[in-house]
């Protein structure tokens, strides 16, 4: 199955890690991450926050520019 970000944190509410997964297979972590984790504290998905961090996603470190990017900033995440 096919996913980006956006449908990971549109599904997230009847997620579970199984389903998320293998959407989580080409999502870029250091540049989603951080709203990855802050859509699964949101939910209360546990085991889809430790599926996060295990894939290298970091809501306190967000890069300060993505290459080929230009409109990624720099932003703190609210959790």
């Amino acid at each position: 199955m096919n996913g980006g970000p956006d449908i990971v944190k549109k599904l997230m509410p009847m997620a579970s890690r199984e389903m998320i997964e293998p959407m989580l297979a080409k999502t870029d972590m250091m540049k989603y991450g951080g709203d990855l984790i802050q859509a699964a504290c949101k939910h209360g998905k546990h085991d889809i926050l430790e599926l996060l961090i295990e894939r290298g996603a970091d809501a306190l470190n967000p890069p300060e520019f993505i290459t080929g990017d230009d409109t990624y900033r720099k932003t703190p995440f609210l959790l």
